[in-house]
């Protein structure tokens, strides 16, 4: 490869590498999840030994001139075979049988090829594909590439079509390129190779003809690396938003265990790291049994009181009723008999959930919802003294 696209290598290491590590962080996951690890392990090491330091430590432990260009080879078919694993899970036992044989012998015969291949005076291997067993081990990779990468587009386009807009989706398209990439390599290779040992090729474009190759190669497995790559990054951004939402309903959630403390479960786990979800779970449940209590000192005809000074909507409403709780749990009102009735569902799920509590925050925090809580308990208390008027009145007539 020449200089000006040295550095396409380092790149493609460099994603490979990053790929199978987020990878390994969740190792214990599923099967499938260590499967499509191994392909990528599989592939980074195929890019590893390639490095001059590496190829130069192989054939230095194992005593044999120019073995890592084998295990190169062997390590990138594992990689694109390994995922057939995976995909013929749901076929016959003969069929996924039949596949592993049918690959472990071409990959044997390949082996046994690089051994009856000749080789200089140094022990370095000529590579003349004119050889039987060169021109027998140039071919027999290029086949089992073609028919993995086959298999395996035509395995990911059904799955590609039936599978909503998401990440998923575009995971499935970058590795349905990839898959593509990689048979137009392998096509590309094997004419490569008829060409140069009838004569078709040319000596003047061979580094055009080296340079294409690569590129062809590198391309297959960054697409591939970022397919992998997809996924995981949005399980990160998860993350993330989840984190960030858990430390927006602190404050909700301090104001409502403040004036219910009841409600508080036992300490949570002190890594939040491994126990975001289950903390977010407590959080969700806590402030709901909160809301639930305190909405219970608040009477149906305060909260129409309050709807008519609101005319909002059912979140503003609720808001409303939490704030005009809060501040009668501050006066000390007791539990009413026949408290008022959410509008929240309790089937969202934990997403769901999470807006719904974020809505009831923002809502709470707006000036209209707040001016519209003390207008309710204002009217409210002046019904009470009407009220309280009338039966005194009521009462002095009596006694008159």
């Amino acid at each position: 490869m020449s200089e000006s696209w040295s550095f396409v290598p380092k790149i493609v290491l460099a994603v490979l590498w990053l790929v199978t590590l987020l990878r390994l962080l969740s190792w214990r996951k599923s099967g499938h999840h260590r499967v499509i690890t191994l392909v990528f392990v599989c592939f980074a090491l195929s890019e590893t030994v390639v490095l001059e330091r590496a190829r130069f430590a192989v054939d230095a432990a194992l005593g044999v001139p120019e073995l890592w260009r084998l295990f190169a080879d062997l390590f990138g078919l594992l990689g694109v075979v390994l995922p057939l694993e995976v995909a013929l899970a749901g076929a016959r036992r003969v069929v996924v049988r039949g596949a592993r044989a049918v690959f472990l012998s071409l990959m044997a015969c390949m082996t046994a090829f690089f051994f009856a291949m000749p080789r200089a005076q140094e022990g370095l291997l000529t590579w003349d594909v004119r050889d039987p067993a060169v021109l027998a081990y140039k071919l027999t990779h290029s086949a089992c590439l073609a028919i993995a990468m086959c298999v395996m587009f035509a395995i990911l386009f059904p799955q590609w079509r039936s599978v909503r807009p998401g990440a998923l989706r575009t995971a499935l398209l970058l590795l349905l390129s990839s898959s593509v990439t990689g048979l137009v390599f392998s096509a590309w290779n094997t004419w490569n190779v008829v060409a140069h040992t009838f004569g078709f090729r040319w000596s003047a474009h061979v580094p055009m003809y080296n340079t294409l190759t690569y590129l062809l190669l590198y391309l297959a497995l960054v697409l591939a690396g970022l397919g992998g790559l997809v996924r995981v990054l949005h399980r990160w951004r998860e993350y993330l938003v989840r984190y960030r939402t858990y430390h927006r309903l602190g404050r909700l959630w301090a104001e409502l265990t403040g004036a219910v403390p009841s409600v508080v479960l036992e300490r949570p786990p002190r890594v939040l790291f491994s126990s975001l979800e289950l903390r977010l779970f407590r959080r969700v449940v806590e402030i709901r049994d909160a809301q639930i209590e305190l909405v219970g000192r608040v009477s149906p005809t305060l909260r129409e009181e309050a709807r008519i000074a609101l005319n909002g909507t059912n979140d503003e409403l609720d808001a409303c009723t939490l704030l005009m709780a809060l501040r009668l749990t501050r006066d000390g009102a007791p539990t009413l008999a026949e408290p008022v009735e959410l509008t929240w569902a309790a089937d969202l799920g934990l997403d769901g959930e999470l807006r719904s509590l974020l809505a009831l925050d923002h809502a709470m925090r707006r000036p209209a919802v707040g001016e519209a809580a003390g207008r309710a308990l204002r009217s409210a208390d002046l019904l009470d003294a009407e009220e309280r008027r009338a039966v005194s009145g009521n009462l002095r007539a009596d006694r008159a």
